[in-house]
């Protein structure tokens, strides 16, 4: 055998290095470029927080400068210690290695060098023959002409697949230990280094006693090569690392958003791009101000579960009139049992959710107190309806004309049914209102802000629209008026600094409160569904989530209220008089 493998290995070790010489690959397409990784989708909220992702491969590539120059020394310690002084082929390795697969006379061991396992990565598969290894090396050495090493390092360290699903250094760090690359300490950069091997047997958080034993080793050798001190080799060897058994979920931030996010965006871009192309997605949401909600909002939902005995649903849309920015969504109760989004996904119904547009089609339609007569005239009727809660929505929609209103509502999304009801989302009631709050002008919601490439490169913006480009549904005295009627309904319940609105449908399955002022407007929603149930009678629930959730959110904003052209008629509503505007 002896004998044998004298006469072999020459012969072996010369052919290998023919055969990886000989051009059997066209150079043009051995290119190192972001555009052959599968990298995530990561979007982010206004402030710049991360609040999910799109994903297929959990790959984030992040530039060799970011990395720790300890991470770096752990990798090329061991993985490939000639890293920095051979072509591509560690021919002493090579040669190693075939005495081990001669003997058992099959592939058994490799030899691989850095430069190799990027070459089979991007280029190659994992089959394991002699014919693929002849490739790997040819790969190799073109790649060391073409490329400097660290540019070398720098794309296999975002290649390597490190177990539990993370591909590349910063994937990894985020899945094991929840902080970025460029965070990670001496003895978590010893640990990622020794997972290319087996990653899936060495998994931290599967099996962290036998990846802390080959952790050791690496350090070892750290240290033989003077790569760290003593004293950095001890203390990294016996500290013991906090590991994770899965990378931060962002599902409990604002799930709803992140979903419509994603049925905006594949209107635009497919689905394959999206989950790997590595958009940066900046999007309107307010995720402090989502939080701030949401932990509220879910609170009250659950006292009215168990003061009244039933399974309510909920939902909250928060937009910004000026911009249509979205700033908030919640479109259940709670995303864990329900990921149906009740604010954008359900049409509902409503007659008295249409008091406000009456009369802003009333006075739009310069039909003036005078014109309309002394005997119980149409404000007096409509305010009667409004604040009396006095169910003549119909003779009022008479008055306007069905024609009319119709055709105001049509550019808010809001349609008229056989019944002489409103048909809407929430989303849909919200961004109506806020034309109110948008001095009478068209509002469109906005989710995303800007995407852009892996490599910063804009792809796609949207500006804040110009006021006077948007389309006037309603003029600025019809939108002042109502503002002020408005208000003073909200002001009711002594709540400040917004205009509102607030109503339960004829069948007590559903009861809205939307508000707003010149920064913000709010709307929300509680519910029976499917006609299991019916609210309490004669009961604001909505009006009761609303002032719980969203309690001093208005009281620091502006309010843009103005009184021209208008006089008072006075009406008596939860046991005082208030003084109503109407145009002259």
């Amino acid at each position: 055998m002896i004998g044998k493998l004298v006469f072999v290995l020459p012969v072996v070790a010369v052919f290998y290095y023919l055969l990886s010489n000989i051009e059997l690959v066209d150079q043009d397409n051995l290119v190192l470029d972001r555009a052959r990784l599968a990298l995530a989708s990561e979007i982010y909220d206004r402030h710049g927080d991360k609040i999910g992702e799109f994903v297929e491969k959990r790959r984030y590539f992040v530039p060799l400068a970011t990395m720790p120059q300890h991470l770096l020394d752990a990798f090329v310690s061991a993985e490939d210690k000639k890293f920095f002084r051979h072509r591509g082929i560690d021919y002493f390795s090579v040669l190693r290695a075939m005495v081990t697969n001669l003997v058992a006379w099959q592939v058994k061991q490799g030899a691989s060098t850095i430069t190799q396992q990027l070459a089979r990565m991007l280029f190659l598969n994992r089959e394991r023959t002699w014919l693929r290894k002849s490739k790997e090396a040819q790969i190799a050495q073109i790649l060391e002409r073409k490329y400097d090493k660290q540019t070398i390092l720098e794309y296999y360290l975002n290649t390597v697949y490190l177990g539990n699903g993370a591909y590349g250094v910063e994937a990894a760090s985020r899945s094991y230990f929840r902080k970025s690359i460029e965070q990670i300490n001496l003895s978590e950069a010893a640990l990622l280094a020794v997972l290319p091997r087996a990653p899936s047997a060495l998994a931290l958080h599967r099996n962290y006693s036998l990846a802390k034993r080959q952790q050791r080793v690496v350090l070892r050798q750290m240290f033989d090569e003077r790569l760290i001190s003593r004293q950095q080799y001890l203390s990294s060897r016996d500290r013991v690392v906090k590991v994770f058994a899965q990378a931060e979920a962002f599902t409990a931030v604002a799930p709803y958003f992140s979903d419509q996010v994603y049925r905006v965006l594949r209107k635009k871009f497919s689905l394959t791009d999206l989950k790997n192309k590595g958009y940066q997605i900046h999007t309107s949401l307010d995720q402090r101000l989502q939080k701030r909600i949401a932990q509220r909002f879910h609170t009250h939902v659950q006292v009215l579960r168990k003061k009244f005995g039933q399974e309510f649903q909920a939902a909250f849309f928060v937009i910004d009139p000026r911009s249509g920015e979205v700033l908030a969504v919640q479109g259940g109760s709670d995303y864990q049992t329900t990921q149906f989004n009740r604010a954008l996904q359900t049409t509902r119904h409503s007659q008295r959710m249409l008091l406000p547009f009456i009369l802003a089609t009333i006075i739009d339609s310069n039909l003036t107190h005078q014109q309309l007569g002394d005997v119980d005239p149409a404000f007096m009727r409509l305010y009667r309806a409004m604040f009396q809660n006095n169910d003549r929505v119909g003779d009022l929609i008479a008055d306007v004309g069905y024609g009319s209103l119709g055709k105001k509502l049509r550019p808010l999304l809001i349609s008229l049914n056989n019944k002489q009801q409103a048909e809407f989302t929430l989303a849909d009631i919200v961004t109506a209102f806020a034309t109110f709050a948008n001095q009478g002008y068209l509002v469109n919601p906005r989710y995303v802000r800007e995407i852009k490439t892996s490599r910063d490169q804009i792809l796609f913006q949207e500006l804040p629209p110009k006021k006077s480009s948007g389309q006037q549904i309603f003029s600025r005295q019809s939108t002042s008026i109502v503002s002020e009627v408005l208000e003073k309904f909200w002001r009711q319940d002594n709540d400040q600094g917004f205009a509102g609105f607030s109503t339960n449908n004829s069948m007590l399955h559903d009861s809205w409160s939307l508000a707003y002022n010149a920064e913000l407007v709010v709307g929300v929603w509680l519910g029976a569904e499917r006609g299991r149930a019916k609210l309490p009678a004669d009961r604001q629930l909505s009006r009761d989530l609303f002032r719980y959730a969203f309690q001093n959110l208005g009281k620091s904003l502006k309010k843009r209220v103005t009184r021209k052209n208008v006089a008072f008629i006075s009406l008596k509503a939860k046991d005082r008089y208030l003084s109503l505007p109407i145009p002259l």
